[in-house]
């Protein structure tokens, strides 16, 4: 199964790969070299990747499939996910005064707290490992309380006295900002007075865990409609 690219959050350069761009050195040792980092990055953005199922196996074409090969034997990959081929990097040879492609390669592997993904340049003497991403694993959805529920869902603003306050009602600040949510209610003393436990939520948010009100205390109110 083929799947895009995806963005990179954390990208780091090897020192190895900085050879790619050194004029000087690639004249010298007889390689092209690339004018920037920025023709790698424009290159691995335009990867396609490519799953391998745990087990399983790739039939890849043979000049990058050797090249993915010695890549993952010589830095000892471990849990290799997806791979990719079919990059390529801008470079040229001052000498000669000419310009072609280097191939890019992709490993992503696993690792612990998300993966790795290794990108190489393949020069036809040597795979030269240019740069890598660390991708965090996606943080799971943090499950609501009842509280946050209530903040959330859908709601009818009324205004209302305290003596028709429901559980779940947001009371509301003049200018429509929460002021906390009834958790539970009751006339607790007789007199008409409504005693509201407010939510965890808005305690830790430094609302009192009771506030008392007058049965006739007008309340501009959130009221849940689901």
């Amino acid at each position: 199964m083929t799947t895009p690219n995806t963005p990179t959050l954390d990208r780091t350069w090897t020192e190895t790969g900085a050879q790619l761009f050194d004029a000087a050195r690639a004249n010298r040792e007889g390689h092209n070299y690339a004018t920037g980092r920025d023709v790698v990055v424009v290159g691995i953005e335009r990867l396609t990747w490519v799953e391998i199922a745990p087990g399983g196996t790739l039939d890849l074409p043979f000049s990058p499939g050797e090249s993915i090969n010695a890549l993952i034997c010589g830095l000892a990959l471990r849990d290799v996910r997806r791979i990719a081929w079919d990059g390529s990097v801008a470079v040229r040879d001052d000498v000669e005064g000419s310009r072609s492609l280097y191939s890019l390669l992709g490993v992503e592997v696993g690792e612990r707290g998300g993966l790795l993904r290794l990108y190489a340049v393949d020069r036809g003497t040597d795979v030269l490992p240019v740069a890598y991403d660390r991708i965090p694993a996606p943080v799971p959805p943090k499950e609501s309380t009842a509280a946050e529920t209530v903040a959330t869902a859908p709601a009818t603003t009324l205004r209302i006295t305290a003596a028709e306050l429901r559980r779940g009602d947001v009371v509301l600040t003049e200018d429509g900002a929460r002021a906390y949510a009834a958790f539970d209610l009751s006339d607790t003393d007789g007199t008409g007075d409504v005693a509201v436990w407010t939510a965890l939520a808005d305690q830790a948010a430094g609302q009192p865990a009771q506030v008392t009100h007058k049965s006739t205390d007008a309340l501009t109110v959130a009221r849940p409609t689901a």
